[in-house]
């Protein structure tokens, strides 16, 4: 009778998804203006995306429609049973545990500890992730996994699961959220083609094709020491990637003595308010014998004429290691700028990859 009454409360929680065949949503401006302001709120860390996810959750399914349209990744993770779950288990938390959590900090919950809320929602997080004897449960554990997502472990006798959630944007992840979405709904989620979550054209974001590296990738020098002879590597890495097949691999040591960095160039709009969102991992990058210290995600602007305008802003890029991790720089294109180049470069030793890359308007 108990596993009757958590799956009858689970169904009222997390109904069905929807079908082809039912009727799409249709936001009203109200629900646009909700969605909008979800969309508007930062995302850069997972403490700030468990903040969107707990307010997108509110949601009535017409704005989630409407918000499907600029963030879909989120939207898909408020609507799967597990992540939503998961969401209506942070829910159910103690005010000062939340705002630990929210504070970048790892919260441990042991069974004596839990309220009745708590309790019934980690049991239904259990029969949806199929763990064996849910009220076995002994440890919680919730927190943030190396600055990328956000992960909640349930810990019995009998087993455990974990459920990742707060994941970082892509556009790989982006696309395939969209098409679940799809079905959801039962209609395609609209992107947005202009203002504010316009994706703007940075071809092989995620560095898919051998060919665009050297090509759309453009490589030019970013620092010599006497002659160019050993240069650093920069390669397509098939092996350690974030998004799709394949990242951008940075390697030097302490012989080097030429590094290259890559710099597409996109079109924009002067004044434009811009995102640009990467994720990096770094393995023992240092500074050795005459290296400058340079490890940059970055956007530089650039005048009709290709002549440099404003200043560079890139993200806070530390050496040492560090697992994949999404960096976001916001900037406002200066009323000179034509273009805008995003300029990767290492060149320091050790390995560096980047991957996922996106370029939108923003707010």
């Amino acid at each position: 009778m108990r596993l009757a009454a958590l799956l009858a409360s689970i169904l009222v929680l997390f109904p069905p998804a929807a079908h082809a065949t039912a009727t799409a949503p249709v936001p009203s401006a109200q629900d646009r203006g909700a969605a909008e302001s979800i969309a508007r709120m930062a995302d850069a860390s997972p403490q700030d995306r468990v903040a969107k996810l707990l307010k997108a959750a509110e949601l009535e399914r017409a704005a989630l429609f409407a918000l499907a349209g600029v963030d879909p990744l989120l939207v898909q993770q408020v609507v799967d049973p597990l992540p939503r779950a998961a969401l209506a288990y942070l829910a159910a938390l103690p005010a000062t545990e939340l705002a630990d959590l929210r504070s970048g900090n790892t919260v441990v919950r042991h069974a004596a500890g839990w309220s009745k809320l708590e309790t019934e929602r980690l049991e239904q997080i259990a029969v949806i992730g199929e763990l064996k004897k849910p009220k076995a449960i002994e440890t919680v554990r919730i927190g943030g996994i190396a600055g990328s997502n956000m992960r909640l472990e349930l810990i019995g006798k009998k087993g455990s699961i974990e459920v990742e959630f707060a994941i970082s944007p892509t556009p790989v992840r982006e696309d395939r959220a969209r098409e679940a979405l799809t079905k959801h709904f039962g209609a395609r989620p609209a992107e947005v083609t202009r203002g504010p979550k316009t994706r703007l054209p940075l071809e092989d974001s995620s560095f898919e094709d051998p060919a665009s590296l050297g090509t759309v990738w453009v490589l030019t020098p970013a620092v010599t020491r006497s002659g160019t002879i050993p240069a650093a590597q920069v390669s397509l890495d098939t092996a350690e990637k974030l998004d799709g097949r394949s990242s951008v691999r940075f390697n030097s040591d302490i012989n080097t003595r030429y590094w290259e960095q890559l710099s597409p160039r996109v079109s924009i709009a002067p004044g434009t308010s811009l995102v640009l969102r990467g994720h990096v991992k770094a393995r023992y990058l240092r500074r050795e014998r005459d290296q400058e210290r340079m490890f940059r995600l970055a956007m530089i602007f650039e005048d009709i004429g290709g002549n440099p305008v404003g200043a560079p802003v890139e993200a806070p890029l530390e050496t040492g290691d560090m697992e994949w991790r999404q960096f976001v720089v916001n900037a406002e294109a200066p009323p000179e700028a034509d273009y805008v180049k995003i300029l990767l470069a290492c060149t320091v030793s050790g390995t560096a990859w980047f991957d996922g890359l996106s370029l939108e308007i923003g707010y």
